[in-house]
């Protein structure tokens, strides 16, 4: 009868470097980490212009839901910028971008939205897509960071 593993060994197993796969796979791995980089610079930049774009930044300039689009939309492209320039590490900074991306799925109704209108709509969706885009890169930076060893 053979012994459980323990904790370390199956740490070890999980990230243990995969010799199977070559420099071409891990550049490929790394270069997917860099495009989700860019898919959500392009969503805080949208979250930036949105207000303009969509016509709530001028009948609404004072509201929250105004400052917190231009706030969380400088931010998210402030941490995409940094994470392309290193687009394998920084998994502290792709774990902000989930959270931030949570923050305005929750934003509308924590920030008091009367009416569900298109500034609603376009944080919830950016949310959305900010949480898809960072997890992914998320993963695709672990499995890089794991592969490069």
């Amino acid at each position: 009868m053979t012994a459980a593993p323990t904790t370390h060994e199956l740490y070890e197993a999980a990230f243990a470097p995969r010799p199977d796969l070559d420099a071409a796979d891990r550049r490929r791995l790394g270069g997917n980490a860099l495009g989700t980089d860019l898919l959500a610079l392009l969503a805080a930049l949208w979250l930036l212009a949105a207000p303009v774009v969509l016509g709530y930044g001028t009948t609404e300039r004072g509201s929250a839901g105004f400052w917190n689009a231009v706030a969380t939309g400088a931010l998210l492209a402030l941490l995409a910028l940094v994470r392309a320039g290193h687009p394998t590490g920084a998994l502290s900074l792709r774990a902000a971008g989930v959270i931030l991306g949570g923050w305005l799925v929750l934003a509308p109704a924590v920030l008091g939205a009367a009416t569900v209108g298109w500034p609603v709509v376009n944080e919830v969706g950016v949310g959305l897509a900010t949480i898809l885009v960072a997890a992914a890169g998320f993963v695709a930076a672990m499995l890089a960071r794991r592969l490069r060893r």
